[in-house]
């Protein structure tokens, strides 16, 4: 399991954050199950450029294994890895992996610094 720190869930936006609060039976759910694998690995498992299935719709997880020996998920790096527990493996990460994230085209309309390259219609 990647486990997002408290801070983690600190550095969400509000709104996502109060979507995930609001509407604990789906929501919640679907975010954690997208933190979890069906299978115990340890960091060393974890190989570069390796792709796992999520509890959640099957979805994908994308394993960096950097030389340096920084691991992310999903871009998310794992600063305390390795919690072995008797049900499975606890790896806590630096924030919270959602399966849906903004397109480029969110972006630029949202963010005020970047309005010139935004799509006017």
């Amino acid at each position: 399991m990647f486990t997002p720190s408290n801070e983690a869930w600190d550095l969400l936006q509000p709104e996502v954050r109060s979507a995930l609060v609001s509407n604990v039976n789906v929501e919640l759910y679907n975010a954690l199950h997208y933190h979890m694998v069906n299978r115990r690995m340890l960091t060393k498992d974890l190989k570069n450029d390796k792709y796992i299935t999520s509890m959640y719709n099957n979805m994908g997880l994308y394993i960096n294994h950097y030389s340096n020996g920084i691991v992310t998920v999903n871009c998310a790096r794992i600063i305390h890895g390795n919690q072995v527990a008797t049900n499975g493996v606890v790896h806590v990460i630096d924030r919270v992996i959602t399966a849906v994230g903004n397109t480029i085209k969110d972006i630029l309309e949202v963010n005020e610094d970047l309005s010139s390259f935004s799509v006017r219609t």
